[in-house]
């Protein structure tokens, strides 16, 4: 950018007829599109918005390029100096950065640029267009204000709502161990008190979950673990609602598979995601949880299926938003925030690997999908045999709806219980 130019601009009396489409949208615009000559560091064309709208001095810009920078905040200066500069040499720029105007307010601009050539494909000129983005920006702000302040308010609502809950959980404990032997009607006073902690419970967890993510408190403790440890304690938490409802679990592993993580933090992935799909099963439905290792790859996918209410196409993108909920079918209710599936997702994420959720529409099943970075086994470990699919969980005899069992973890076989 040279620091004293001729004055060049292209006046719209200079312009040829042809161009006349041209100038008539350049004085329309509310940003500022601009010609730039970097041979010569000068500007050929400066749109009338500049004097218009940014109360700026064509004339004096037309004399000496470097009156563009002189009103550009402190901070900003010299990272659009160096740009500008180098322009000859590049394909151009994106840069925001901040301007103060005579009237002393400041404007965030947006400014982009690119190169103009020829056929022949040597270098003419280059073009841009600035544009004031200063309400985007307060926009922004204004989000992310919005956004710490719901953060805040969710870490504060669920510490609060945690401290009663354990003298809750207790004394329901207490009431269902001292109404065994009483009336029929006691009993199932003390077991809905004692179910409704536990749900309760549960919800604040995830609470605390999402504000400890959103905060960037969870702090990940990585270390080598098996992937089926991880797993199969997922399943031992799930295993009794598994069989409440009467819903098979089915695991399908290919042998030790082993990641880098934090297996506290992995289990409650996975608990997250059979929760779901246990939830949202029919009464003798099947889950299957299938771990797959790619050839060739160094990852590891890990598919969670039912064959529940499924997931509406247009809810696809959203299902891991925070309170994101599908709309209950059937009457029946999920029971939950719209928080389980947010906190799965900031957690594999964490750990480097992605989540994504398919269905083929409402009635139809769900399938999520983890993948993880694989790690070579410890050099001490001894491989276990296992080849076959391990079947676990609970499952719904078919033949006779009204009988559930629960199967035991047999690592050597396919077992099925009926």
């Amino acid at each position: 950018m040279s620091s004293a130019s001729t004055p060049r601009g292209l006046c719209a009396d200079s312009l040829p007829p042809s161009t006349e489409p041209f100038r008539q949208l350049a004085d329309s615009l509310t940003d500022v599109f601009w010609i730039y000559e970097p041979s010569t560091g000068s500007f050929l064309y400066v749109s009338p918005a500049y004097d218009r709208d940014w109360m700026g001095d064509s004339q004096e810009l037309y004399r000496n390029s470097r009156e563009w920078l002189i009103p550009v905040h402190d901070e900003d200066r010299q990272l659009l100096r160096d740009s500008i500069d180098q322009l000859a040499g590049s394909e151009g720029y994106v840069l925001e950065y901040r301007r103060t105007t005579p009237d002393g307010a400041q404007r965030w601009i947006e400014e982009r640029t690119l190169p103009v050539r020829p056929q022949c494909g040597q270098l003419l000129h280059f073009a841009g267009v600035s544009q004031d983005i200063t309400l985007r920006k307060a926009a922004e702000l204004e989000l992310l204000r919005s956004a710490r302040c719901k953060d805040e308010f969710l870490a504060m609502l669920a510490h609060e709502l945690r401290n009663p809950l354990q003298p809750i959980r207790w004394a329901a404990a207490l009431l269902s161990r001292q109404h065994l032997d009483g009336p029929v009607a006691e009993k199932q006073a003390a077991a809905i008190i004692e179910r409704q902690v536990g749900h309760l419970t549960r919800l604040v967890d995830d609470l605390m979950d999402v504000s400890r993510v959103t905060h960037e408190k969870s702090r990940l403790r990585p270390e080598l673990i098996c992937l089926g440890d991880v797993i199969e304690a997922a399943i031992e938490t799930h295993r009794f609602l598994a069989e409440s409802m009467r819903v098979h679990l089915r695991v399908t592993m290919p042998g030790d598979v082993w990641v880098r993580g934090d297996a506290v933090r992995l289990t409650q992935v996975f608990s997250n995601l059979l929760h779901n799909a246990v939830k949202f099963s029919p009464a003798g439905g099947i889950v299957d949880l299938c771990v797959h290792c790619g050839e060739g790859t160094q990852q590891v996918s890990i598919r969670v299926r039912d064959e529940g209410s499924g997931i509406r196409p247009d809810m696809i993108d959203s299902i891991f938003d925070l309170f994101t909920q599908e709309e209950p079918s059937h009457g029946r209710s999920n029971g939950g925030l719209g928080i389980g599936l947010s906190v799965v997702r900031n957690l594999v994420e964490l750990h480097g690997g992605v989540v994504s959720a398919h269905s083929d529409g409402m009635d139809k099943g769900s399938e999520f999908v983890v993948t993880l970075a694989r790690a070579a086994s410890p050099a001490a470990q001894v491989i276990s045999s296992k080849t076959a699919p391990t079947d676990v969980g609970a499952v719904a005899d078919r033949r006779a709806p009204g009988r559930a069992s629960s199967c035991v973890h047999q690592p050597r076989q396919t077992h099925h219980a009926r």
